[in-house]
């Protein structure tokens, strides 16, 4: 259904209903970084939404600052990222950084393409598996 801001509504459906024929996956991404909570926590934050008992129930969609990706992860792990915008975004400094180095003196440009090579390197690192 459309919800107070004509964009969509939380609403509870049952999977296969909402699946059908498809294939599904799941993608808990983000377990590897932060730790998810207890299935019956997340089970408790999402009827609290439904309810209209919880802030999230009235926070506007916005692709940018609150998506279903957004809302999943709040649910799941406590933070509302979502991966899709954050790496656009990187992209997009990237690629601005990029141009606007070509522009300034030297050594400025030399100090962004460090800034750079160390924000990717930084990126890497978080990706490598957890020593046990």
């Amino acid at each position: 259904s459309k919800g107070a801001y004509g964009i969509g509504d939380v609403c509870l459906e049952p999977l296969r209903g909402a699946w059908g024929e498809s294939e599904i996956r799941i993608n808990n991404k983000l377990d590897h970084t932060m730790p998810p909570l207890p299935s019956h926590q997340v089970v408790e934050r999402l009827m609290t939404v439904l309810d209209g008992e919880d802030s999230m129930s009235f926070t506007p969609y916005n692709v940018v600052t609150n998506n279903c990706e957004h809302f999943a992860s709040w649910a799941r792990n406590d933070w509302a990222l979502s991966t899709q915008v954050i790496n656009v975004a990187e992209k997009v400094f990237t690629a601005g950084a990029s141009a606007v180095s070509l522009l300034l003196p030297r050594p400025i440009s030399l100090a962004c393409n460090i800034a750079l090579f160390g924000f990717q390197a930084i990126k890497q690192t978080r990706r490598l598996p957890a020593l046990q």
